[in-house]
């Protein structure tokens, strides 16, 4: 096990692997955390949440801000300014896509010491997940993965988060 498997199943969580992408949700089912955290994105941006958020909305820069906003208003008692600043100092700083990786067991610890962890943890989860599927040469993923987590940023403070 890779010391990010480790951080990340330290911090709760676990299955980040490709053999659980695509498993259908059934009412039924046990969910683990995992699952709650994707149906919730999916549910609020899309199926294709990555490519969604990493393109910034594609075309559709309207409809992308509108779910940036429906999403953290829906977060923004779960998480904190200080959390969201912790994270933010980190991500502001990335030069590469590589640079991005290295902050994944970061993002760990940080949904490790959340008190709510709802909230921390699916966005934790979420960044991940992006990060995850920023490749080597693509500098503009990272760059709409820093525009994007400026918006959560921006719309945090403008509902009024804690």
């Amino acid at each position: 096990m890779s010391n990010i498997e480790e951080a990340f199943s330290k911090a709760g969580f676990s299955g980040h692997g490709k053999k659980d992408r695509g498993k259908s949700f059934d009412k039924g089912k046990t969910w683990s955390p995992e699952d709650q955290y994707r149906a919730n994105i999916i549910r609020h941006f899309s199926e294709n949440y990555k490519q969604f958020i990493l393109t910034n909305g594609g075309e559709d820069y309207n409809n992308y801000i509108a779910k940036v906003k429906g999403y953290i208003q829906r977060q923004k008692d779960q998480i904190t300014t200080s959390q969201l600043r912790n994270i933010f100092s980190k991500i502001k700083s990335l030069a590469s896509p590589k640079d991005a990786w290295r902050l994944r067991p970061n993002l760990a610890y940080v949904a490790g010491r959340s008190e709510k962890a709802g909230g921390t943890r699916e966005l934790v989860w979420l960044l991940d997940e992006l990060i995850n599927d920023i490749k080597a040469d693509e500098k503009l993923k990272l760059e709409n993965f820093k525009n994007f987590f400026e918006a959560i940023i921006a719309y945090h403070k403008y509902f009024g988060g804690k």
